[in-house]
């Protein structure tokens, strides 16, 4: 440490330099890195996910070849009828709603109105209510607990009253917020109700099906994530493989060149070690010796640039 703080106040500058620019190589593969493994474990922590499919469709519209990953209320119940591979069936549609909490309507709010299996067959744990009776009813309703925290600071929100499209409901449950990595995302979970619950084949082209089954043609869902579905047509939160490699690329190279120009940097300050190298010569220091105090001074440069890329 001794040897470094020396060397370091006759080489301020390139010290200083030294650092900042390993560091923000390092703090550039750190915020990429980090964000390629939340964008690589989408969807891998269903406990059917090796089972669990979503139904995609191809068709045209208006003459163009549409990939679309939502479906009909109808397809999710003949299948399970129809197809006896298919074990369960859950149909999920996503919304941003107007819903009413304390007679206050907050616009906006992320929305599921699914099948009362949601929670059974996606595996999302509840922090507060019975997992096989709390969205078993017509009425009730299950928020996250970041929602809770959002819409009732200061009370208990289970058994409170909140209101979508003119529809009353009852808090039955709080889940756990789900994970960020997962292609479905809301704050309140409501089941079928109204329109939702009537639409058949002429209205209501929102419903994303999935089922649970043998290996078969249909989308894995954690494949959904980076499929090449329409937009317009797909509910999920979606990523982009391409643009993911090109950047952890990009991260690698700037890495790389971070550690090129600290090589070179530390090199080219060698002539004013080259004293004390002489010196320590002079009174019997090895080559063995010299050596390690080279790689302790190193060591504590990319120790301070690792903290400092870090922060």
């Amino acid at each position: 440490m001794k040897q470094f703080i020396r060397n370091f106040n006759k080489q301020k500058v390139v010290g200083t330099l030294n650092i900042c620019s390993l560091s923000l190589s390092i703090m550039v593969s750190i915020v990429v890195g980090l964000w390629a493994i939340n964008e690589l474990t989408y969807d891998n922590f269903y406990p059917d996910g090796d089972r669990m499919y979503r139904v995609v469709q191809n068709f045209e519209l208006n003459g163009k070849p549409i990939r679309a990953a939502t479906s009909f209320k109808p397809l999710g119940e003949i299948a399970e009828k129809e197809l006896p591979s298919i074990e369960k069936m859950c149909r999920i549609v996503s919304r941003t709603m107007g819903v009413t909490f304390h007679n206050m309507v907050h616009f906006g709010v992320p929305s599921l109105v699914t099948d009362h299996n949601f929670f059974s067959f996606l595996g999302f744990p509840l922090k507060e209510g019975d997992i096989e009776t709390a969205f078993s009813g017509t009425n009730n309703a299950i928020i996250t607990e970041s929602a809770a925290r959002k819409y009732f600071p200061d009370e208990d929100p289970i058994g409170q009253r909140i209101v979508s499209h003119g529809y009353d409901f009852f808090i039955s449950g709080i889940m756990y917020d789900i994970p960020r990595n997962s292609h479905i995302q809301a704050e309140v979970i409501l089941p079928m109700f109204g329109s939702f619950k009537s639409w058949e084949w002429d209205s209501g082209f929102y419903y994303d099906t999935y089922f649970i089954l043998s290996p078969s043609g249909l989308e894995l869902v954690r494949d959904i994530h980076f499929s090449k579905t329409e937009p317009g047509f797909d509910n999920a939160v979606k990523g982009d493989k391409s643009f993911l490699q090109i950047l952890v690329f990009t991260a690698l190279v700037i890495l790389i060149i971070g550690c090129i120009n600290f090589t070179n940097l530390f090199i080219s300050t060698a002539f004013i070690r080259a004293r004390s190298i002489g010196i320590k010569k002079s009174q019997g220091a090895g080559r063995r010796t010299l050596i390690l105090e080279f790689y302790k001074e190193t060591a504590v440069y990319v120790f301070i640039s690792v903290v400092g890329g870090l922060l």
